[in-house]
């Protein structure tokens, strides 16, 4: 029984904590428009042709050249596979 009076005023502070969070979020307006956030999904983002003209950057990039490399031709193993009632006889017709 002496847990309850340490869970008690732990779930007070957690209780307390939250009301506090509840109340800044209010205050700080994150439940002002919560329509904006889902339709931001749907709006089209610029075009290259809309964005701002980057300046040109001193040195040209250069891009890394890939060179070709070869893959391993994976061979078929074979492996013997017996027929199920060489397995185990009487499995393919049912018998038990």
């Amino acid at each position: 029984m002496s847990i309850i009076g340490v869970l008690i005023p732990v779930s007070l502070v957690l209780l307390g904590l939250g009301v506090w969070a509840f109340f800044w979020a209010v205050r700080e307006g994150q439940f002002e428009d919560l329509d904006v956030a889902a339709w931001e999904v749907l709006i089209e983002e610029r075009t290259p042709a809309d964005a701002p003209a980057e300046a040109p950057s001193e040195a040209p990039v250069e891009t890394p050249v890939e060179t070709p490399v070869e893959t391993p031709v994976e061979t078929p193993v074979e492996t013997p596979l017996a027929p199920i009632e060489a397995q185990a006889p009487g499995i393919a017709h049912g018998a038990s």
